[in-house]
């Protein structure tokens, strides 16, 4: 258990920081197709 519990805080970091930045790609995508069609 203090094993997982010392990890844990490390992961959800990396899941934060990848949930992150694929909001930002998904944000700049749309913004570019948004540009593109008009």
């Amino acid at each position: 258990m203090a094993k997982a519990d010392y990890n844990y805080p490390y992961t959800a970091k990396a899941c934060n920081i990848i949930a992150s930045f694929c909001y930002l790609c998904v944000t700049l995508y749309k913004k570019n197709n948004l540009s593109v069609q008009t």
